[in-house]
């Protein structure tokens, strides 16, 4: 069975949190396609990363819209220090999320 790569998305405030991930995925090009970040809009992402930290401010105008506006999958991807951001991100509407920092496994 062949499948495409789905078309992904990729929105952070930080510029090293977003080519991480870019970089990370790109390892995967028969899985995922970067088609959008805030530096090269394109064509409409299947799914969107959207890291939580973007919140912080309290904006949160960009996530309204993808969440409104766009047919993406939202996802709100966290960091272990603001875990509350990614609550408020599922408050506001986003399809899922996911912990930046693995848990760490009881011996």
């Amino acid at each position: 069975m062949t499948s495409q790569a789905i078309r992904l998305g990729v929105y952070s405030p930080q510029d090293i949190v977003r080519e991480g991930i870019v970089s990370l995925l790109s390892k995967h090009p028969d899985k995922v396609t970067v088609a959008h970040t805030l530096r090269r809009p394109a064509t409409r992402p299947e799914v969107v990363l959207y890291d939580a930290m973007a919140l912080l401010e309290g904006d949160t105008r960009l996530l309204s819209h993808l969440i409104e506006v766009t047919t993406s999958k939202v996802l709100a991807v966290g960091r272990g220090l603001l875990p509350d951001l990614v609550g408020r991100a599922l408050r506001t509407g986003v399809d899922g999320s996911s912990p930046s920092s693995p848990r760490r496994r009881s011996s």
